[in-house]
């Protein structure tokens, strides 16, 4: 619901920013021309934008405060789970609503839209099987992690000692952003074999090695409630907190025998007692005492100043904003 109620907000605050980009063009031109329309209008424009800004602005600070409730749970060992995002129904909704209203409206395309429907929803079926889309509908919890391991929809369950790494991948598809949670898993083929055939696409045969090697899985996370970072955080969270070897530093590009190499590193460096090249569990009586990481500290930082900017620019067009309003009522009470 939030990640879908912070999608309509940002494309009301693009469209309302568009309008005022046109209406202060048209106010600028017909003024020159001796018949301005007003500064009304694009004052109401900007105040629209800078409401569904600064709604935004709240969804994102709400989400934010309750990825943390979760990552300090997590450190807790409770136990999370996320459903689907509303963003999946809605989709399924406006097409079943965009396949109706072009059968109604032209008798002679019903046929194309009733096609184009079933087209869409066997192509979710190939990707995902029937299973995980029936379970999105039902609003079940299609991820689950624990202290044993994670349960994705398309995978199933997969337990923690069969996980040496962890990285999130963010990337953008024609504009639009992708997230992948990338798991090092050993002997990645029984969960290949167990999702649909779609899913071979995403890992190349050429790096699906034999039994007992570890290779990357992918995880799509854009069909869940919960944001992407918060979970690729709590997944980190718990898996460290399992005693098998983990590698803080492990990427989807590595070699099987590379990842082989840096684990046999891990396991000396534990059997040392090199407490500085440990990338495991934290003990619970001390994981509070120890501070985050240097790039965490930073990216925290960064982004506090970041909200900051947007703080003061929301609070200049607000003003502007409630000024344009202000005056938009008064002209209609005079």
């Amino acid at each position: 619901m939030l990640k879908l109620g912070r999608l309509l907000f940002g494309a009301v605050a693009t469209l309302a920013g568009l309008a005022s980009a046109v209406l202060a063009a048209m106010w600028l031109g017909q003024r020159h021309a001796g018949d301005p329309i007003g500064p009304w209008p694009l004052f109401t424009a900007i105040g629209i934008a800078v409401l569904a800004l600064l709604l935004r602005h709240l969804l994102v600070q709400v989400i934010r405060a309750r990825g943390d409730r979760a990552l300090e749970a997590a450190r807790r060992g409770e136990t999370f789970t996320s459903g689907s995002s509303l963003t999946v129904p809605a989709g399924w909704v406006a097409l079943a609503l965009l396949a109706g209203w072009l059968a109604w409206s032209n008798g002679e395309q019903a046929r194309n839209a009733a096609l184009f429907f079933a087209g869409f929803c066997v192509s979710m079926a190939a990707m995902y099987g029937w299973k995980p889309i029936l379970r999105m509908l039902r609003s079940e919890p299609l991820l689950r992690i624990d202290g044993d391991g994670i349960e994705h929809l398309r995978y199933g369950p997969i337990a923690w000692r069969d996980v040496a790494g962890i990285q999130l991948e963010r990337r953008r598809v024609r504009g639009q952003p992708r997230h992948t949670l990338w798991l090092a898993v050993r002997d990645v083929r029984r969960y290949l074999d167990d999702a649909p055939a779609t899913a071979l696409t995403l890992v190349t045969i050429a790096r699906v090695p034999g039994t007992g090697e570890f290779a990357p899985l992918p995880l799509p996370l854009d069909l869940f409630a919960e944001d992407p970072e918060v979970i690729q955080r709590v997944a980190r969270a718990l898996r460290q907190r399992h005693p098998a070897l983990f590698l803080a530093q492990w990427s989807p590009h590595m070699a099987p025998s590379q990842v082989a190499s840096a684990l046999q590193r891990e396991a000396a460096a534990r059997a040392g007692g090199e407490a500085a090249a440990t990338l495991v569990t934290v003990p619970a009586k001390t994981e509070a005492k120890v501070g985050a990481p240097a790039m965490e500290t930073l990216r925290a930082r960064a982004e506090e100043r970041r909200m900051q900017s947007q703080r003061r620019a929301l609070v200049l067009l607000g003003a502007f904003g409630v000024l344009g309003l202000l005056g938009l009522g008064l002209r209609y009470l005079a």
